[in-house]
C-alpha cells in the first residue's frame, strides 16, 4: 500500500503537515486528521493544504461567516492584548488566558 519511492514521499509530506497544521494552530486531531488523509489521498490533500496556507481564510464575528484574508485588530479597553490569538487579558498578566501564549511587553 505505502511502499517505494513514492511511499516514502507520501510519509514526509503527512509528517510535514502534521507539523505543519500543528504549529499553524489546528488541534491535535485536526492535524492527526490531515496527516492521515494525506497518505490515502495524497493528490488532493496536499494541493489543498498548500492552497489555503497561501490564502488563509478565517472565521470572522464581524462579517457573521468566512471571509478571506486577516481579521482587523481588536481594540484593547481594559487590558493586554494576545499578539497571537487576539484575546484580550487582564493588566499585568504574563501568559494569555485563551491559548497560554507568553505576553511580550
Amino acid at each position: 500500500m505505502i511502499g517505494g519511492p513514492w511511499g516514502a514521499l507520501r510519509i514526509l509530506a503527512a509528517i510535514y503537515i502534521l507539523f505543519d497544521s500543528n504549529r499553524r494552530g489546528f488541534g491535535l486531531l485536526s492535524s492527526s486528521l490531515l496527516a492521515l488523509a494525506t497518505l490515502y489521498l495524497p493528490m488532493v490533500v496536499i494541493p489543498l493544504y498548500l492552497l489555503f496556507k497561501v490564502l488563509p481564510i478565517k472565521f470572522s464575528v464581524n462579517t457573521g461567516g468566512f471571509s478571506p484574508g486577516r481579521r482587523p485588530e481588536p481594540k484593547a479597553l481594559h487590558g493586554v492584548l494576545c499578539p497571537k490569538c487576539g484575546s484580550e487579558n487582564p493588566t499585568g498578566t504574563d501568559i494569555c488566558r485563551q491559548c497560554q501564549n507568553h505576553l511580550t511587553l
